[in-house]
């Protein structure tokens, strides 16, 4: 059995004799004394587990997880506890990225996540980041982070912190950590459409006019009137999915593992008869043997542009897809077009639907209209009233009155603008 010893400073040691009946201190620290009497409960059940061989019970193992990273490693000093496997940033990263492969997008975040708490923390133990450390953290973010100078957007830090929460939560599998000091801390789901860009029909042209290459050009097509996602899903295109007669193109997401149907849009359909014609007998890809990475294709595509006169947009390859989205949204249904373009309805609306110059104009056109529309209207109850009113102010004699033949307004003389009757068969309202 153990006993809680009161210090003069103020802290709490718990004594307590060992299997080999050798006495032992645990040094608890400034707590209070009903906190080292729930550890003392805890220590007897752990001495009373060992002296039976055997495994303590489940509450107490619960509470053995739980620990800090010091007080555990002070119970594995005495001999009470397994010692936890000790883990730096760095090996949870590597442990995680192992267990999660992911697809190289997956791969580039959690590196950049990886990169960012090594900047801020060092390469230390994960246990050892407290929630108030972890808060810190997240106010640093979008000020010190940014390679180019600048800070972070809100939504990068905050998927950055995200990102942390799903390691740590790895490590607690792992029994790396008791917590995650990232758990209580709020991130908002804001999208950053700042750089949001629509390709419209004319830049296309003047783009693929200065493209030599047909399958390049063919790239280009698939990206911006095809909606693909560029480069995973159109380098692996295979002639074997391209139906010629029901104009239609199987595409392989790997993104989603998931397959969905294209259709063949005429500038698609173009470019790949192209690419057809001078294919290889019994070549399975439809570019071959390229190899070529997202910033590759976007280099490229940046020459073109300085040849055309024209600056390249931001985020090019995703713009021209949502530029794709934007325009088929018009057209066709909502589940019609996430279905084509391998997406949920609301990731469409989220990431993807633009607001155009267009939408604008037609709007403000549709404003002017409305106005002219309720102007004209107010300017023939205006005239209307006129009307009333000078017959009631009307002082004529008799002499002066309409004939009865007359089938004009009453209080209107003869020589006076023709009134058009509102009625089709051309009769005066009575």
């Amino acid at each position: 059995m153990s006993s809680i010893t009161s210090r003069p400073n103020g802290h709490q040691w718990i004594q307590f004799r060992g299997l080999a009946g050798k006495r032992q201190t645990l040094r608890l620290g400034k707590v209070t004394r009903e906190a080292a009497s729930t550890i003392k409960g805890r220590v007897d059940r752990l001495l009373a587990a060992q002296a039976m061989q055997q495994a303590p019970d489940l509450e107490t193992a619960r509470w053995v997880g739980s620990l800090s990273v010091k007080l555990h490693a002070k119970l594995a000093a005495l001999g009470l506890v397994e010692p936890r496997a000790v883990a730096t940033l760095t090996e949870l990263f590597a442990a995680f990225e192992k267990e999660y492969p992911g697809k190289d997008g997956t791969r580039r975040n959690l590196q950049e996540t990886c990169r960012s708490l090594l900047v801020y923390f060092g390469d230390c133990p994960p246990g050892l980041i407290s929630p108030r450390e972890a808060r810190d953290y997240q106010l640093w973010l979008p000020e010190n982070v940014n390679l180019r100078g600048g800070g972070l957007a809100t939504a990068t830090a905050d998927r950055r912190i995200r990102r942390a929460r799903q390691l740590f939560r790895f490590a607690i599998d792992n029994r790396w950590v008791p917590s995650n000091p990232f758990d209580g801390l709020k991130c908002s789901r804001e999208v950053n459409r700042n750089r949001d860009f629509f390709v419209d029909a004319n830049l296309t042209a003047q783009v693929l006019a200065e493209i030599s290459d047909p399958g390049f050009r063919a790239i280009v097509c698939l990206a911006r009137y095809g909606g693909l996602r560029c480069p995973s899903e159109i380098l692996r295109l295979e002639w074997a999915e391209v139906n010629w007669e029901k104009g239609l193109l199987d595409v392989f997401s790997p993104k989603t593992n998931s397959r969905r149907t294209v259709p063949l849009f005429p500038p698609i359909e173009k470019t790949l008869s192209v690419l057809w014609d001078r294919a290889e007998p019994g070549e399975a890809l439809i570019f071959g043997r390229r190899r070529f990475t997202k910033a590759s294709l976007a280099s490229r595509l940046q020459v073109v542009c300085r040849r055309a006169g024209i600056a390249l947009w931001p985020k090019p390859w995703q713009n021209m897809r949502a530029t794709r989205e934007t325009e088929l949204l018009e057209e066709f249904p909502l589940h019609v077009v996430v279905a084509w373009l391998g997406h949920s309805a609301k990731i469409s609306t989220r990431h993807y639907a633009q607001v155009t110059d267009d939408h604008i104009s037609k709007a403000l056109l549709m404003g002017k209209n409305v106005l002219r529309l309720a102007t004209g209207e107010n300017q023939g109850e205006a005239k209307g009233e006129a009307v009333r009113g000078g017959q009631g102010r009307s002082v004529a004699g008799p002499a002066e009155r309409k004939p009865p033949e007359s089938q004009g307004f009453r209080g209107q003389s003869r020589s006076g603008p023709a009134t058009k009757s509102p009625r089709a068969d051309g009769a005066a309202r009575p």
